[in-house]
């Protein structure tokens, strides 16, 4: 059909790409009970680490392919609930598990948390997770270069000036990101 009703229809139901997949999502997405404990209008600055994965997804993005190795609750399906909710009804999405090692092979980034004491990028690894006599609440990350202590109170500030950095360039349009449970978000 060659209606200007039917084509302005369905040109309405494109994406606006003038918007990035983590601009699109703090504008226009509404969590629901059912999917999170925060209930209402997404923020992006909830999860900073999700922005450049979601942003790759981007049609201004030049990256083609995106991979993101991930721990558990970490935000990655509402991340990929976002860039569904950006490209619906044209949209595709493929996940691979841990099953998958094809899946699993491009990974050059990895999600790097700062240390606002001693300013030294790292990653947390559960060998840096400590507590004091099997007590939970005494939980500490602490830092590789200075020892200080993070407590589950400095969790956001640790997630907002952390940082993904390339372990590799950049290869034929891929983007990959690894990123692991230790700090949930």
């Amino acid at each position: 059909m060659n209606s200007p009703y039917f084509s302005g229809f369905f040109s309405g139901l494109e994406p606006d790409t003038r918007l990035t997949v983590s601009e699109w999502a703090d504008q226009k997405r509404i969590l629901p009970a059912k999917a999170t404990k925060e209930i209402g209008r997404c923020r992006t600055a909830r999860t900073p680490y999700l922005k450049e994965i979601m942003d790759c997804l981007s049609p201004s993005s030049p990256v083609e392919q995106v991979v993101f190795m991930k721990g558990a609750q970490v935000g990655g399906t509402e991340c990929g609930n976002n860039w569904l909710g950006y490209v619906f009804p044209n949209g595709v999405l493929i996940f691979t598990g841990a099953n998958s090692a094809a899946g699993l092979r491009l990974m050059p980034a990895r999600f790097l948390f700062m240390d606002d004491s001693c300013g030294h990028y790292q990653l947390i690894v559960w060998a840096q997770i400590i507590f004091d006599n099997h007590d939970p609440s005494t939980t500490r990350f602490e830092c590789v270069q200075c020892g200080h202590k993070h407590y589950e109170k400095d969790k956001t500030k640790l997630l907002t000036n952390g940082h993904w950095q390339a372990e590799k360039e950049k290869i034929n349009k891929s983007a990959g990101f690894h990123r692991s449970s230790p700090l949930q978000s």
